[in-house]
């Protein structure tokens, strides 16, 4: 059988925990927002073909301030190079990290 103290810790931790989160959410929900206003919308979900120019730009530098992806699949790497036509080699997929 639960105790009232039990209960009232409980509640406290509950309370506690979802204030974190909720700040959490909130301060990733601003950098989502600031991400949004700056990169092109076109590359907005794709922010590592950029190129150094967008990526000055829009305050979005891979590998500084955003992550590098972790993942990349061949499929993806066909795709950025037809859609991407500079010749920005600095923001070109490393074939190194391919998963084939």
């Amino acid at each position: 059988m639960i105790t009232f103290r039990f209960t009232l810790i409980l509640f406290y931790f509950i309370i506690k925990t979802k204030g974190v989160i909720l700040n959490q959410i909130n301060i990733l929900e601003a950098i989502k927002e600031k991400i949004k206003k700056k990169v092109p919308y076109e590359k907005a979900h794709i922010p590592w073909i950029m190129t150094s120019e967008e990526q000055k730009r829009s305050g979005c530098i891979i590998g500084e301030n955003y992550p590098k992806p972790m993942v990349i699949l061949e499929a993806w790497v066909k795709n950025y190079n037809n859609n991407n036509d500079d010749d920005d080699k600095a923001n070109r997929i490393n074939n190194n990290r391919i998963i084939r």
